[in-house]
């Protein structure tokens, strides 16, 4: 077994000794102690690896993970209830700034939104209906 490193000499994991090697083999990884064992193929001979720093981790730490933006996950955020009424019937998902206005696709100008409000809404902005939003879209 090896000990595998990320780049910042943080423990990530173990490998087998095959893998271990492979990732020597493809430049992937940083071998930074062997072990006295060694495996040999018909022409070379491999001493095996107890540990690397890998160059590139793939794993996702819980600050870097991005939520996908979808209906659902805008419907989840806004706990299924209208952002202008608070209704929780026939929702549909409403743009704080119309796209007419040059309002996005983002996670701050989409909420859940009943379809009376959205009716009503159109393609004005807050401030000429007067309407507040019950929480900030992020």
């Amino acid at each position: 077994r090896a000990l595998l490193l990320d780049s910042t000499y943080r423990p990530v994991g173990v490998a087998n000794w095959q893998r271990a090697i492979c990732l020597d083999l493809m430049d992937k990884a940083d071998v930074l102690e062997y072990y006295e064992q060694s495996v040999r193929s018909v022409q070379l001979e491999y001493f095996l690896p107890a540990v690397l720093r890998v160059r590139r981790h793939r794993g996702t730490s819980r600050h870097t993970q991005v939520v996908t933006l979808n209906r659902a996950n805008v419907m989840l955020r806004d706990r299924y209830s209208c952002q202008y009424c608070g209704s929780s019937r026939e929702l549909t998902i409403d743009h704080v700034v119309p796209q007419s206005k040059g309002g996005g696709n983002t996670w701050s100008n989409l909420v859940a939104c009943c379809a009376s409000c959205n009716s009503k809404k159109g393609d004005k902005s807050l401030e000429q209906l007067r309407w507040k939003l019950r929480q900030q879209p992020k």
